[in-house]
């Protein structure tokens, strides 16, 4: 059995790997959303990306995650540079549902289905917003991602916007 690598993987070029003088600018800061029921997702992603960068991290946070993060900024390594907004609340996300989401869908996406509700979707956006806003680049992580080697630390200038798969779970259609 002879295996072919796809065409694209054979081309890709990691940027960590250029020469010094080649290199795309380094991540400026990293981005996520987090509601009180991601907390302690949310707390193992700080704990793995601070292991490997010290970038600010923006957090679109619900009220018990705003008061979270804010209780640990001045005692805790690693949280002096995490900043929440308070955009993912359970009120802005009821109101993001009724104003943009249930006028336009028989049926209306369960709030306690986040990250994937719709509204909860929106915030994502918001917090990249938000963070392009305060830095020159920005990564985005969902709040159950756990960094365990090399993102290559680096986002080439040439895109704008890159999106990632997402695997569902088969009840959905």
């Amino acid at each position: 059995i002879e295996i072919v690598e796809p065409a694209a993987a054979a081309e890709w070029n990691n940027p960590a790997s250029a020469p010094d003088d080649q290199r795309p600018p380094a991540i400026d800061s990293f981005c996520t959303v987090a509601t009180e029921n991601f907390l302690p997702e949310l707390l193992l992603l700080i704990h793995s990306l601070r292991s490997r960068n010290d970038a600010p991290l923006y957090v679109a946070a619900d009220d018990a995650v705003f008061e979270s993060i804010r209780m640990r900024q001045d005692c805790v390594a690693g949280f002096e540079n995490v900043y929440p907004f308070r955009i993912a609340t359970r009120g802005r996300l009821e109101y993001i549902q009724r104003q943009l989401f249930e006028a336009r869908r028989a049926n209306a996406w369960p709030l306690d289905d986040y990250p994937h509700c719709p509204p909860a979707c929106l915030c994502k956006m918001d917090i990249v917003g938000r963070a392009l806003e305060l830095s020159r680049n920005t990564l985005y992580l969902d709040a159950d991602f756990i960094v365990v080697g090399s993102m290559g630390e680096e986002i080439d200038p040439a895109i704008d916007c890159a999106f990632t798969p997402s695997w569902h779970s088969p009840k959905w259609e």
